[in-house]
């Protein structure tokens, strides 16, 4: 990671130098601020990947293993990084004690379970027994 000191705005932490050569580039290429540019790089990177045409609501990420809806609008560089963070927690989960997994999944259960989920709750549960 870089930070980067501009005189015409705050400090920029970079975590790739690609991203600061793309972000400069249009900084100074169009005449505006690295957080003004971001938004709009983010949007031409990211607005070719879905196929479907999102009319609902903007999808923000708030728990442990929410799902947007079908229609709802993504921003998908931060899906991806939330996305790598719960494939850490789930597989420190798994390295970790057996009594620490099975508390993480009475939680899920519990969530799913909350959330209209209790249909994947029968499956769980199901699938459980017959590995038991």
């Amino acid at each position: 990671m870089e930070t980067v000191r501009y005189v015409d705005e705050d400090s920029v932490t970079y975590r790739r130098w690609e991203d600061r050569v793309l972000l400069e580039t249009m900084k100074y290429g169009l005449g505006l601020t690295i957080r003004e540019v971001y938004p709009m790089l983010c949007r031409l990177i990211t607005d070719g990947l879905d196929p479907i045409e999102a009319d609902g609501p903007e999808f923000e990420l708030g728990g442990f293993l929410e799902v947007p809806g079908p229609r709802d609008k993504v921003n998908y560089i931060e899906v991806k990084d939330e996305c790598g963070r719960q494939i850490k927690i789930c597989q420190m989960l798994l390295e970790g004690p057996v009594d620490r997994a099975e508390a993480v999944l009475r939680t899920s259960i519990a969530e799913w379970s909350n959330h209209g989920g209790r249909r994947w709750l029968s499956i769980i549960i199901a699938e459980a027994k017959s590995v038991a």
